[in-house]
């Protein structure tokens, strides 16, 4: 598990943990819920120090998940949406049964000791095999639960802000939501949007009980029932990002440097943005609209890239070919795919290199090329790029170039390819039809 120390609460916490595990000492300044579970972790005889994990047969697995194959369907487009918000930062989102086993995950356990640590598929997370955690917690307890870093009971989860929200259908547990990031991560405002999430999940496991039908409600359907709870959320996200804007506001009064001055615009231009995607959020249906230069979007994406760039010391060609097509887009949504393969590129060259953009009008098509010179994808992914969870870096999610191909080929009814190899770099392609083609 990756260590971390975050000051005094840290340190006060653990002067409290090593307390109660070695004395009888004041505990009146530890939260009641808090000191409830490490009792109970201590009548059950749980070593704090050194667990002992309790996993499922390859076999008892597969009887487990199918059993609950209505439960993992509901909750699979959630769980997604959780960890494509926690893109870029260690995270473990799970689903467990009514007995606290592990069915499904996303994220990247290994972030947070994998296998060694119990993090993993088919693993118990009850609170009386692994201690006080977000799932096996709110199962015991039935209620949204948060325990941060020291908390837990368990060493090995000291580092690691766990939230667990119980899946209830009537009068029936069914399972846990969990989302599990590293305490500087920690956020209580995202229970609010897990709750959120366990609702739809409720919600769709409900409508299909009381329709007796062996067919899920669409994705469509859960996301659409997802936004309306997400509704009740948005004012939370907005806030933070109304005092990062007001402080770029004073930086740039502040600076006297004028390129100073111009990083804090486009921290506000980049706010803009997220304001804008938040409430992209609770209205799907972003127009098609007849673009005049496709090339203009693609440069504004690499504009934002640049102070990155910089840093790493990646060099930026530019090629853009004479008068390139409009073409109908989604510009939010297609700007958010040119965002995710430009993103790729840097990261492909963490020692520097050199990022291409290329536009090329073909008549009845634009394409756009997105190169870099970092070192290929590896030979085992490459047959699987475009789908879900399938990713070349260890903290990847493994979903941005499927949601990429979806954008470029349902969406916009164009095309994407790439080429790779290990001594020039990955090339990504995207072909959508001009109006005139």
């Amino acid at each position: 598990m990756p260590s971390n120390r975050d000051g005094s609460q840290y340190t006060q916490l653990v002067a409290k943990w090593n307390g109660f595990n070695k004395t009888n000492g004041d505990y009146q300044h530890i939260k009641p819920v808090v000191l409830e579970a490490w009792e109970r972790c201590a009548a059950l005889g749980i070593d704090a120090e050194q667990l002992t994990y309790r996993a499922l047969s390859e076999q008892e697995l597969a009887e487990k998940q199918e059993s609950n194959a209505d439960l993992i369907a509901a909750a699979a487009p959630f769980m997604e949406y959780l960890s494509m918000a926690l893109s870029g930062k260690p995270h473990v989102v799970a689903l467990s049964d009514q007995d606290g086993w592990i069915l499904a995950m996303r994220g990247s356990p290994e972030a947070f000791g994998g296998r060694s640590t119990g993090i993993w598929v088919g693993y118990s997370w009850a609170e009386g095999d692994i201690g006080n955690n977000g799932i096996g917690t709110a199962l015991h307890l039935e209620q949204p639960t948060l325990i941060y870093g020291v908390e837990h009971y368990a060493l090995a989860y000291h580092p690691a802000t766990c939230l667990g929200v119980p899946i209830r259908v009537g009068d029936v547990l069914r399972g846990a939501l969990d989302v599990t990031v590293l305490n500087e991560d920690a956020d209580p405002a995202r229970l609010t949007l897990a709750q959120a999430c366990v609702a739809a999940i409720e919600n769709t496991l409900s409508t299909q009980l009381a329709s007796r039908s062996a067919t899920l409600p669409s994705e469509d359907d859960q996301l659409a029932t997802f936004e309306e709870l997400l509704a009740n959320t948005v004012h939370d996200l907005k806030h933070p990002l109304t005092v990062i804007f007001g402080i770029s506001q004073l930086g740039i009064r502040a600076a006297s440097d004028a390129a100073v001055q111009e990083y804090f615009y486009e921290l506000q231009t980049q706010v803009d943005r997220l304001n804008e995607m938040i409430e992209s959020l609770l209205h799907r249906g972003e127009p098609i609209r007849t673009v005049a230069n496709p090339a203009a979007i693609v440069e504004d994406v690499l504009d934002e890239f640049s102070p990155i760039c910089h840093l790493r010391g990646i060099r930026v060609k530019r090629i853009v070919g004479e008068n390139i097509s409009s073409a109908k887009l989604k510009p939010e949504l297609f700007r958010r795919a040119i965002q995710n393969l430009v993103s790729n590129a840097v990261d492909a060259m963490e020692e520097g290199g050199t990022l291409t953009k290329r536009v090329v009008d073909y008549g009845d098509k634009v394409r756009i090329s997105i190169s870099d010179s970092g070192n290929g994808i590896p030979p085992d992914i490459q047959p699987h790029v475009f789908e879900p969870f399938i990713s070349g870096r260890e903290d990847g999610t493994g979903l941005g170039l499927s949601m990429v191909h979806h954008t470029i080929t349902d969406i916009h009814q164009g095309n994407i390819w790439f080429t790779t190899d290990q001594e020039n770099g990955t090339t990504f392609h995207v072909e959508i039809p001009s109006v005139d083609g």
